[in-house]
């Protein structure tokens, strides 16, 4: 059972003010979409398990984004021959600075090419609860992986 007032604190801390918040999928009820829009406005795609497609916050994926001036990829799920710039371009219908996705609820953090390609991680269905922040400074994107409490016991047994 996911504790979701205690992860919904964590976040807040660990990202301070955001101006918006992207989700990647498997939030399995609309619920954690409506508790994150009380933070900022929130930009999601969603995982086959999801809730149905409401635009305009949560769309069946992938999607585009111009934040800040910067065109950034959100998808559920990046298959491994996307994630380059070629690969994500196809999958974005044009170049992104930024390919935010999920799917596999480990954090990843890589740049190729000058495109940023962010897994945030997973705040509740992993072992190591992590998110991401994603800043726009001057028309160039970058990130971070943040720790959202401590990492989970192991169940007993």
């Amino acid at each position: 059972l996911v504790d979701w007032p205690a992860i919904l604190a964590g976040l807040k801390a660990a990202w301070g003010e955001v101006d918006g918040v992207l989700h990647c999928g498997d939030l399995t009820s609309g619920g954690a979409l409506e508790s994150l829009a009380a933070v900022a406005p929130v930009y999601a795609t969603r995982s086959d398990g999801d809730p149905p497609a409401a635009p305009p916050t949560l769309r069946d994926g992938p999607r585009v984004l111009n934040l800040g001036g910067v065109r950034v990829g959100l998808t559920f799920s990046l298959a491994e021959e996307a994630i380059s710039p070629a690969g994500a371009a196809a999958l974005f219908g044009g170049p992104v600075a930024a390919c935010i996705y999920g799917g596999t609820h480990e954090a990843h953090l890589g740049e190729i090419d000058g495109v940023l390609f962010v897994n945030p991680g997973s705040p509740s269905l992993a072992k190591t609860r992590t998110a991401a922040v994603l800043s726009i400074h001057n028309g160039r994107a970058s990130a971070q992986i943040v720790q959202i409490g401590q990492a989970l016991s192991s169940p007993a047994g």
